[in-house]
């Protein structure tokens, strides 16, 4: 029996384990480039002051918020190539799913359940993950919300939460969550008990200092700001867009748990209905969000279910009823995560390096050099900063929230707003075309994307679909020619 209980686990998530492979392996995320490249950069030369990668912005006062876990991307990549850095981060992307579903051992009414939510948190996460800067914040919240929700683990650990807070600060933007999360949770026991011990209130004054011990001081504050206050983000940029633009299924079936929590709501800590709600409205407002809102949905939604289980057993027949029901609500479960599993496997297929970006078109910019700058789609900034670095780029994905009032000479105030205007606006195109002496263009292969599925499925990633069908149009027009032609891409040359 002992060998049983051990074996079924294994077997669970060694299945998990190349569910993420698959994913991470065959996914290149379109900022994985630029991480690659500021890791070298840093490696090389120290910190930029400034951007160091676009001539659109090049004075901005460029914040790394993920300086630390580029660095750590550029090793790792230099060490253990493509295949280590996906296995790191299939195993923090593990290791976050398993410190959030701790806890619960030994309460085997609950095990077919808690299987359940984590195939159904396998589900909602799988469309976000890749090798990529965000996984790690996954992993950094479990392990915080592991600590500060349990007063006997704060007891014992509160002495290190600040230099755990610091690796955090340097590592990722995300760790302005943890900051709230400890403040949320020391708000609630604060109202509920009218005080506070003096080392909740050290913890967290010393906590929010180690986020200004890095390489940009209070800045870093500032670039965290600065993002979550641009709404434009949620219409722009798909990965911030509600939740609504793109259902996610077993996302939907935790937020349907949420009818748990709420009938079980005098047994659970104030402070946990607090998360679940801040969570949840931010995953609703932000797809981002979703698997911040299941690291922390999953363990509350186990609690309110033991919750359950304590009150079906005092019912005639209840036990009966409740193993009928834990394993309907896992095949149930499984079949949810596993159609959102299949759907995106078979998307992420389509962004491979060699199917969506312009490996080759690349190849033929490197032995053709333009002397003028280089323009390009935003998907693809990012993998032009690492596979053609001998040129910068109009805009990345590190730019969209960028802006400010310093007016210089040939250079742009907000490259995003520029960018979204020169797609709408014929005129405002070769305006910016000539300010910054373009004099190639490297786009999308039009007449690829008319054949149908494949702008349907970038449409339904990015969110872009409407910049890809003015650009080849326009070029013609005002005279330029194609200079290199593929599958993927397409160059364009200004005549002379």
């Amino acid at each position: 029996m002992k060998q049983k209980k051990i074996f079924l686990p294994l077997i669970f998530w060694l299945l998990v384990f190349v569910l993420f492979w698959i994913k991470g392996e065959s996914f290149l995320d379109p900022d994985f480039g630029w991480h690659w490249k500021m890791g070298e950069l840093i490696l090389s030369k120290g910190i930029p002051k400034t951007d160091p990668f676009s001539y659109t912005m090049p004075s901005f006062p460029f914040v790394d918020h993920e300086w630390l876990t580029n660095v750590v991307i550029y090793q790792l990549d230099r060490v253990a190539g493509w295949l280590g850095l996906v296995f790191f981060f299939v195993i923090i992307g593990l290791l976050s799913l398993v410190v959030a579903g701790s806890g619960f051992r030994g309460k085997s009414h609950l095990r077919i359940f808690k299987l359940s939510l984590f195939v159904l948190g396998v589900g909602a996460i799988l469309p976000f993950f890749g090798v990529r800067p965000q996984v790690l914040s996954w992993f950094f919240l479990a392990l915080w919300l592991k600590v500060i929700l349990n007063d006997k683990l704060f007891e014992k650990y509160f002495l290190f939460l600040p230099i755990f807070m610091l690796i955090w600060a340097n590592l990722h933007g995300s760790f302005a969550v943890g900051i709230f999360c400890l403040g949320l949770v020391l708000g609630a026991k604060f109202w509920q008990k009218k005080k506070l011990a003096g080392k909740e209130i050290f913890c967290l004054i010393f906590c929010l200092g180690a986020t200004f011990v890095n390489p940009y001081g209070a800045r870093l504050w500032g670039e965290v700001w600065q993002q979550i206050s641009d709404a434009n983000l949620r219409f722009r940029i798909a990965e911030w867009q509600p939740s609504f633009f793109k259902p996610i299924f077993p996302y939907l079936f935790f937020v349907s748990l949420g009818f748990f929590i709420y009938v079980f709501r005098r047994k659970i800590a104030l402070e946990k209905i607090f998360l679940f709600l801040f969570f949840l409205i931010q995953s609703l407002l932000s797809l981002r969000h979703v698997p911040l809102f299941v690291i922390v949905a999953l363990p509350i939604c186990l609690e309110s279910l033991e919750c359950l289980y304590q009150r079906v057993v005092r019912i005639k027949y209840g036990l009966k009823r409740w193993r009928k029901a834990a394993w309907g609500m896992f095949f149930l479960c499984f079949l949810v995560a596993g159609v959102e599993a299949f759907f995106v496997l078979r998307e992420e297929k389509i962004f491979t390096e060699g199917n969506y970006y312009p490996m080759a078109a690349v190849l033929f910019l490197r032995q053709n050099l333009p002397e003028g700058n280089l323009f390009s789609s935003y998907n693809w900034g990012g993998y032009l900063i690492w596979k053609l670095p001998e040129k910068k780029v109009f805009i990345d994905g590190r730019m969209p929230s960028w802006r400010w009032k310093v007016d210089l000479p040939g250079e742009s105030n907000n490259a995003m707003e520029d960018y979204v205007k020169m797609l709408e606006d014929k005129e405002k195109l070769a305006e910016i075309l000539d300010k910054y002496q373009i004099s190639k263009v490297l786009w999308f292969n039009e007449k690829r994307e008319k054949e149908g599925w494949l702008g349907k499925i970038l449409a339904r990633f990015f969110g872009q679909q409407k910049e890809r069908l003015v650009m080849g149009e326009f070029l013609e027009e005002r005279g330029w020619k194609k200079e290199y032609q593929d599958e993927v891409a397409v160059v364009w040359g200004r005549e002379d």
